[in-house]
């Protein structure tokens, strides 16, 4: 398999386009608009009379709050996602992908990057043949405290969620070496690193210091590379 070049953000200041991509950010999005609700005159509403015992209404609503719980957690059962296209990989395509939506329970995106299949930076020696791999990168801040315990926390729920989806890690974290991030792959054309360094922040984000702060990598390589083998 040809290597690919992947960009590490959460251990640098700034972020890293990969090479020979063409990235465009994302375009913003406004919230929607409330619906106003209006209640029904009282005269529309009965009493209602509660044949069954307390605690089984209780106990139902504590099966279901835990059930909840769970899949919020865990992430849920995965969905079934269609095969590569062996066409051309556009920006659009890569954000749609499941791989780059998969995001730790209560994350945000304050930034995104993605980039289609092109030609190779002329600079750079050494690269495969064809054209250079379609890539997505999001900075995302979730509610928890920037730490080593919340590193943790979404290194190991990224590992769950993404050996569930055929994932395989390539290279696992090795904070001793200054190395924060995990990179995985599935295939011979899909790879993924999961980011995350408490003691900075990526240089495009806006970073009020509340969350943590975490990086996904998501990478496809071009049919065009013959080690793809399309």
């Amino acid at each position: 398999m040809a290597e690919w070049s992947m960009a590490v953000v959460l251990k640098t200041t700034k972020v890293q386009a990969f090479g020979g991509s063409n990235p465009s950010p994302s375009a913003p999005w406004a919230p929607g608009d409330a619906d106003d609700a209006t209640l029904a005159p009282a005269s529309r509403y009965t009493a209602v009379k509660w044949d069954r015992p307390l605690y089984r209404n209780s106990l139902a609503s504590a099966v279901i709050v835990a059930v909840a719980a769970g899949f919020l957690v865990l992430g849920g059962l995965p969905i079934p996602e269609t095969p590569l296209t062996t066409g051309n990989l556009t920006d659009s395509y890569m954000r749609s992908r499941p791989a780059a939506r998969l995001w730790f329970p209560l994350s945000r995106p304050v930034w995104e990057q993605a980039g289609a299949e092109g030609p190779y930076d002329p600079m750079l020696v050494g690269h495969p043949p064809g054209n250079a791999p379609a890539s997505l990168s999001l900075i995302l801040e979730v509610p928890l405290p920037p730490n080593e315990s919340t590193a943790a926390i979404i290194w190991g729920w990224y590992r769950e969620e993404l050996t569930l989806r055929g994932w395989h890690v390539l290279a696992p974290r090795n904070e001793a070496a200054g190395n924060y991030s995990e990179l995985y792959t599935r295939g011979l054309r899909e790879r993924i690193r999961i980011s995350f360094d408490y003691d900075s922040v990526p240089g495009p984000v806006k970073y009020d210091g509340l969350g943590a702060i975490y990086t996904i990598d998501y990478e496809v390589a071009s049919c065009t590379d013959p080690a793809s083998r399309c």
